[in-house]
């Protein structure tokens, strides 16, 4: 069994800044208390708009609070929020194999964009990882390729590329943030799954974009070694 946290959306800043009239670092830290009563991890993926100010020091000060946790691995990957170059010189990104699972991390910012874009050159590696592989992967991505809402902003530019390599039999799940919601659909014998920001949540009615009630929150996925998969959300 592999067990993986996904983190999403903190939108951190500096000490005392506060979003959506949020203090979205206690909220981070409220999630990760939150989750830690499920520890150890085998690996905490950090599935985008990690920092809002996208600095070095804010993507430290994460790792740093992370530290309260008991996990083994981590895998952070860019939103539209982040500033890559910063990120990785804090953080890895790159693919890992845990057990019969191989994790892949895949690149959705788009520089200026709130939607997301894959680069030709990152779905081409990708395409390449799944030709080699014949267990069991989770991708990771920031915009989600399957997701209700028809806002442009809210998913992938070129999310039918992505969808035509989930077409693998080895792709068991997908995982996403940027919506700021917690949901799951099912397409062959795939898993895509969104996951709750640690900063707040949004609602997606098609008469507009606001914030919820739902508490910062996170994902824990109990990955089997038959490549079942177990889900199961927390919050605050």
């Amino acid at each position: 069994m592999t067990t993986v946290l996904q983190l999403s959306d903190s939108h951190l800043q500096p000490p005392g800044v506060t979003l959506y009239k949020q203090d979205v670092n206690a909220n981070f830290v409220a999630a990760i208390a939150a989750a830690k009563a499920y520890a150890p991890f085998d690996l905490v993926i950090l599935t985008g708009d990690i920092a809002e100010d996208g600095s070095i020091e804010t993507y430290q000060r994460i790792v740093d609070m992370l530290q309260y946790l008991d996990y083994q691995h981590l895998i952070a990957i860019p939103g539209n929020h982040d500033v890559p170059a910063n990120m990785l010189a804090v953080m890895p990104m790159a693919a890992m194999d845990i057990g019969p699972w191989r994790v892949l991390p895949v690149n959705s910012h788009w520089e200026a964009h709130p939607e997301g874009q894959i680069s030709d050159y990152d779905l081409a590696a990708l395409q390449t990882q799944l030709e080699q592989r014949e267990a069991f992967t989770l991708v990771a991505v920031h915009h989600p390729p399957h997701y209700p809402c028809t806002k442009r902003q809210c998913g992938l530019s070129n999310k039918e590329a992505l969808l035509a390599l989930t077409g693998f039999d080895s792709v068991q799940l997908v995982i996403s943030g940027h919506v700021h919601d917690d949901y799951t659909h099912r397409a062959g014998s795939t898993l895509f799954s969104t996951c709750p920001s640690t900063c707040i949540g949004f609602d997606h009615d098609p008469a507009g974009h606001g914030l919820t009630s739902i508490k910062p929150g996170a994902i824990i996925y109990d990955l089997g070694d038959d490549g079942s998969i177990g889900r199961r959300a927390i919050y605050t």
